[in-house]
């Protein structure tokens, strides 16, 4: 990967600017979440979950930090905007983890 661009200030300071790369992630984790929740209320496959196929996508674009943390992030925004209401949060939490884990096994 390459380092981010640097200004140089004359007073000697320096300033580091946003890289390509990082809008190119964050791109790519906006894309993973919408298309994991559009599948998610959407199936028509039985026993096919698109959630958890898009939390694994997670993990193999974005690496395991970051694919764990997309994949928590959707698992919580679709507990929490369930049409037949959120979560218990002790279940909440259980399934924003087993997620979670579902994109760090992307990533391996």
């Amino acid at each position: 990967m390459s380092r981010a661009p640097t200004l140089h200030r004359p007073a000697g300071g320096t300033i580091t600017l946003a890289s390509r790369a990082s809008s190119r992630r964050t791109a790519y984790a906006a894309l993973v979440m919408a298309v994991g929740l559009t599948g998610a209320y959407a199936e028509s496959i039985p026993n096919f979950e698109m959630l958890t196929l898009s939390a694994f996508a997670a993990g193999v674009l974005l690496g395991m930090r970051d694919g764990a943390a997309v994949a928590g992030l959707t698992m919580l925004a679709y507990t929490l905007l369930n049409p037949y209401g959120p979560a218990h949060p002790w279940v909440m939490a259980s399934q924003v983890v087993g997620m979670a884990f579902a994109g760090v096994a992307g990533a391996l």
